[in-house]
């Protein structure tokens, strides 16, 4: 019998209520010598806390299927998506006398019943830190698809990368590489015949330099509840095709990648790539292996899960509750039926209080305007909206200790704070990528151009644009005082760096190659600046600017980009590593603008930043905050966080804590 929906039989698959609290449901798949027989199964009610017969848990992602697919289950029909199909299929025994225990939501849970969802969302961290071994399916919904022969190649790639840095971390067989930078790092090392080197080059050649990016097109790397199942896991093992690779073998490359990035283009392309990519999940096994040798939870955020997906607001909270939970953090119990602006200032509300106790703002200081979520207080981090978060390094010296105190009602956040000086002027912002939104800044018919065409169209034209806007800020920034240029372009290098370089000869380092990024951005014509030799690596096949640079002018469509005077810049920027380094930094300031203040100092912050606004410490925290007067005289809200240049760098604060007053946040 076919696997799609055909006739109907006479009865389909009813859950029944589960026993206990603490009791799942595991799915026992009966093997098969035949690979297309029909899937025939077992579902069994279990007490997870007393269960002693071990199972394997499922991470995979639904892609917005529906049941479609059937299955035997204690002899009666159950739909199941296509994906789960295809992997109760794939991980079934290949002997009918055998049986597989396996634990998979969409079949374990009784999706149609919110109050179990509820239930078993209380209890999803220990089921996959209770199975033997989380198998993390990346297979696609359509194995048939042009690029999926590139993801296969690229997985086993990463299998050998991983193997390389596993071996290198043992000391088998390889070189040491190069010593960790102290101070003045002296003369770069010879890397060209460094195995995990050569391995980088041919990833990036081998997928025209977008590395692991292109697992992107793996949906499972995009949801954001893969991150709990694998990092709870007693053991995590990705697999594709007959490939596996184990999550432990990942973390350690994600070590080593970043030892070697400092040293090698192509090394520290790949691992761009590879933290895009896993950054999350990475981040979040370090977290809680800190926690567990100190126990400090209090670097927990929202914040680390801005760029995954969710297909419903209300998990971008609960997809994380596991995960706070092993952190020893309590939100509030999941609950579906809550409205989606509840569930976000409870969990919200809870956090801030949690981290307040420790002296921390990472919550606060992720929130700024965004009108994504209404009726939402502006203390709700921006990142729950799926925003990109703002997320600027300590700067300040504060001894003060915070004071955090909601009002009865929840609505009304009360703090302390010392306003330090006003936004007076602001310029443009900065674009992340251009796509409906912000494209409205165009004409009509370039935006219809950029819009409607390929997607390295947009890429084209988003860096572009990042130049046009860079070169706007350099005017911003002298156009006051022209005696004063080179102390404007000093602020400007500490606002582009969101902040000062510990270090001098790093700062020295830096300040070199900003100024001759400087002036390939503000020459009439960059072609002209040829008088100083490009850096080592500068004209390496490995420059994605020098890909997207190379389709793009054999496209005759995106000529109206290709002759104007930013890719002409673009093209001079290229041709060095080092600028190529600095503008590639600008995709983090995206959605900034630059302001000055009511003093004189150069600043910058996300947009709406506007005059007016208040740039204000709150004690206790490391980062300056701008905050707007509701004109009504009630409280104010959160716009941005901030540095300013030459406010940052030195206490924010007087000795004596003077000036300090309570701020109402709403």
């Amino acid at each position: 019998m076919s696997n799609a929906v055909a006739e109907q039989r006479s009865q389909a698959y009813a859950y029944a209520s589960l026993t206990s609290q603490s009791s799942i449901r595991v799915l026992q798949v009966h093997g098969s010598d035949d690979p297309s027989a029909e899937i025939s199964c077992t579902l069994k009610d279990e007490d997870l806390g007393c269960s002693t017969t071990p199972y394997e848990a499922i991470s995979y992602a639904w892609e917005g299927q529906t049941p479609s697919h059937r299955i035997s289950c204690d002899g009666l029909d159950m739909l199941v998506t296509e994906n789960c199909a295809a992997i109760l299929r794939h991980f079934r025994p290949k002997s009918s006398d055998q049986s597989r225990r396996l634990w998979i939501d969409a079949i374990c849970i009784d999706q149609r019943s919110v109050l179990e969802k509820n239930h078993q969302l209380k209890l999803m961290s220990d089921v996959y830190r209770s199975a033997t071994r989380v198998l993390v399916w990346l297979a696609p919904a359509n194995p048939d698809d042009a690029w999926c022969h590139v993801a296969f190649d690229m997985f086993r790639r990463l299998r050998r990368l991983a193997a390389l840095a596993a071996r290198e971390s043992a000391g088998i067989g390889l070189s040491s590489g190069p010593p960790q930078i102290i101070g003045d790092p002296g003369p770069t090392p010879d890397m060209e015949d460094y195995a995990l080197v050569r391995e980088c080059r041919e990833i990036l050649e081998a997928s025209e330099n977008y590395g692991f990016l292109l697992f992107k097109l793996l949906p499972w790397f995009t949801r954001l509840w893969t991150v709990q199942e694998v990092i709870v896991a007693r053991e995590a093992l990705f697999v594709l095709g007959e490939d596996a690779l184990s999550f432990g073998a990942v973390v350690r490359l994600d070590e080593e990648l970043q030892r070697l990035r400092a040293y090698h283009f192509a090394a520290s392309e790949v691992y761009q790539g590879f933290v895009n990519l896993l950054a999350p999940h990475v981040e979040m096994f370090h977290l809680l292996w800190r926690s567990e040798q100190s126990r400090d939870t209090s670097l927990f955020s929202f914040g680390y899960f801005w760029r995954l997906n969710v297909s419903d607001p209300k998990d971008r909270v609960f997809a994380v509750q596991g995960l706070a939970s092993a952190l020893g953090i309590t939100l509030p119990d999941p609950d579906y039926s809550k409205p989606l602006s509840t569930i976000y200032m409870d969990a919200c509300r809870a956090l801030i209080m949690h981290q307040g106790r420790a002296g921390v703002f990472h919550e606060l200081n992720l929130c700024w305007l965004s009108p994504t979520t209404p009726g939402l207080p502006s203390w709700v981090p921006a990142v729950l909206s799926e925003r990109k978060p703002c997320q600027l390094p300590p700067a300040i010296k504060s001894h003060r200790s915070p004071r955090l105190l909601f009002s009865k009602d929840g609505l009304r956040l009360h703090i302390d704070g010392l306003q330090t000086d006003t936004v007076s002027v602001v310029s443009e912002s900065v674009i992340w990528r251009f796509d409906a939104d912000n494209a409205s800044r165009l004409a009509q018919d370039v935006r219809s151009r950029i819009l409607s065409g390929s997607w390295w169209h947009r890429n084209l034209a988003t860096e572009l644009y990042r130049i046009r806007t860079l070169r706007t800020w350099i005017k911003f920034a002298t156009c006051r005082d022209p005696v004063a240029v080179a102390a404007a372009m000093e602020a400007l290098h500490s606002c582009l760096l969101l902040g000062p370089i510990s270090g001098l000869y790093y700062q020295n380092q830096s300040y070199g190659i900003f100024e001759r990024w400087m002036e390939v951005l503000t020459r009439h014509d960059p072609r002209e600046f040829q008088d100083r030799q490009p850096t080592q690596d500068s004209t390496s096949k490995g420059s994605a600017y020098a890909s997207l640079i190379k389709r793009c002018q054999s496209d005759q469509e995106v000529e109206y980009l290709t002759a104007t005077r930013e890719f002409e810049i673009l093209q001079r920027i290229s041709q060095d590593s080092a600028l190529s380094g600095w503008q590639r930094d600008t995709e983090r300031l995206g959605f900034m603008t630059l302001f000055k203040t009511a003093s004189g100092k150069l600043g910058i912050g996300v947009f709406p930043i506007q005059e007016g606004d208040l740039i204000v410490h709150l004690a206790g925290n490391d980062i300056l905050h701008c905050l707007r007067p509701n004109p009504d005289n009630e409280g104010c809200k959160i716009v941005a966080t901030v540095y300013v240049h030459g406010l940052a760098e030195g206490d924010a604060e007087n000795e004596e804590g003077e000036g300090y007053r309570e701020f109402v946040i709403v």
